[in-house]
């Protein structure tokens, strides 16, 4: 891990603290998996629109948007279709082509 992947993750880690109070000190946990932090531009209204629902869900409005991102990759990954029940329903779409086909030219 280079330096400017750990001051992202120690940043990350101080944002999800930051309405702690005071007290130990706390590190980066190391969990194998890489993490990057990205900036995300928002109106302010909206912004505080996701503080509030953040703070009803007694979570860190950066950890609230994290669930969000991630739960709609997984929705989005759900939805892809399995090559192999398309690859059969194209065969099936293909020899009932040719049998009407034949049964045209017959």
């Amino acid at each position: 891990m280079n330096i400017k992947d750990t001051l992202a993750a120690e940043a990350a880690e101080a944002e999800a603290r930051q309405d702690e109070p005071p007290g130990r000190m706390h590190r980066a946990r190391r969990t194998g998996n890489t993490n990057h932090v990205y900036t995300v531009r928002m109106p302010v209204d909206r912004l505080a629109e996701l503080r509030n629902m953040a703070e009803e869900s007694g979570e860190q409005p950066s950890a609230l948007m994290r669930r969000w991102v991630l739960e709609r990759l997984d929705a989005e990954r759900a939805h892809q279709p399995d090559l192999t029940d398309v690859r059969r329903t194209l065969t099936d779409a293909l020899h009932t082509l040719d049998r009407i086909s034949n049964s045209r030219s017959a």
